[in-house]
């Protein structure tokens, strides 16, 4: 999915911005980093499709209510 790759290339470009700062890291730092920001960057998507999808379905307020319970879910912030 061409999506996937898009989200996997910021989250490397997330990580690598990072990780080139202040420090060194280990690989077990890195590969968290890296995966607790793709996992998030793809929570996000799935919020904002449904949000598309949604629109003019439902009242916005409850996309919004159900985008912000999933992003807590998940440990997302906005």
């Amino acid at each position: 999915n061409e999506r996937i790759k898009e989200l996997a290339l910021q989250a490397m470009t997330a990580t690598t911005n990072k990780f080139s700062a202040d420090r060194e890291w280990s690989a077990d730092e890195w590969r968290d980093f890296y995966d607790t920001k793709f996992a998030e960057l793809i929570v996000k998507e799935c919020c904002f499709t449904g949000e598309q999808y949604a629109d003019g379905l439902i009242d916005p307020k409850h996309y919004t209510f159900i985008n912000k319970k999933i992003k807590e879910h998940f440990g997302v912030e906005e």
